[in-house]
């Protein structure tokens, strides 16, 4: 349960590690514990390491999960410690067993349909057009390439969200060990074995988190930063993701 401490204005508060970017936080719980399970146990450690706090703020949690009921009776805290619950509606697809062209057709209109189909179409007459998905032993690599491409999608446009050193390290180490677990997603389209647009996520079990995509605006008129994404999806559609 990644909880760290933090000071906000007079208040010291224990929240989830990421939770002004993150859209959904929940404990890892490693069979046969469960996420109730987990939760309870981090908040007897809590309670005996003598931390000092003043809140606990749950960022993006499901009240319905019950864990975090249990976090807060192990805290022994519930008469002065209020919660915060705060549930945002994120950009989610639930595509239903659907295919690729039967949510086009459900979701989009005939013109976004057509517009979608042309990009592919125009693409590939342009020239040799691969796309590759990163395997375990170039991870690495491939999130190096997104870092060039999204560097120089954004350096003319205020600089890139990702772009201290640190974060860099910890997306990559992060996704190498992703690709390890087959959870990683990253997509490349190259142009006449050049890296054009590349496009990232996440897959656990039946869901495909997005995260970050990049391209070479030298490609721009092609649309390949859509060109890509709309790829992933359709892929990610054949695969049975909902």
């Amino acid at each position: 349960v990644p909880l760290v401490v933090r000071r906000r204005g007079p208040l010291t508060v224990l929240g989830f590690a990421g939770d002004r970017l993150g859209d959904g936080f929940r404990p890892l719980a490693a069979p046969p514990l469960d996420a109730r399970g987990a939760a309870a146990l981090a908040g007897s450690a809590i309670a005996r390491s003598g931390l000092g706090w003043d809140l606990v703020q749950l960022a993006n949690c499901d009240p319905a999960d019950g864990w975090a009921d249990a976090l807060e009776a192990a805290l022994g805290r519930r008469a002065t410690s209020p919660w915060n619950r705060r549930r945002e509606e994120r950009p989610r697809i639930d595509v239903e067993g659907r295919t690729w062209d039967e949510y086009l057709a459900s979701a989009v209109s005939r013109r976004t349909r057509k517009e979608t189909r042309r990009r592919v179409r125009r693409l590939n007459e342009s020239g040799d057009v691969a796309f590759t998905l990163a395997e375990v032993g170039d991870a690495a690599d491939a999130t190096d390439t997104l870092f060039h491409l999204h560097d120089l999608r954004w350096s003319e446009r205020g600089g890139s969200s990702i772009e201290a050193d640190a974060d860099r390290d910890t997306l990559r180490d992060f996704n190498v060990a992703a690709a390890e677990r087959g959870w990683l997603r990253l997509w490349l389209l190259s142009v006449d074995g050049r890296p054009a647009a590349e496009e990232l996520a996440w897959r656990l079990d039946a869901t495909q988190s997005h995260y970050q995509g990049g391209f070479d605006p030298e490609f721009a008129e092609l649309c390949v930063g859509m060109v890509v994404f709309t790829s992933a999806l359709e892929e990610a559609l054949g695969d049975g993701v909902e």
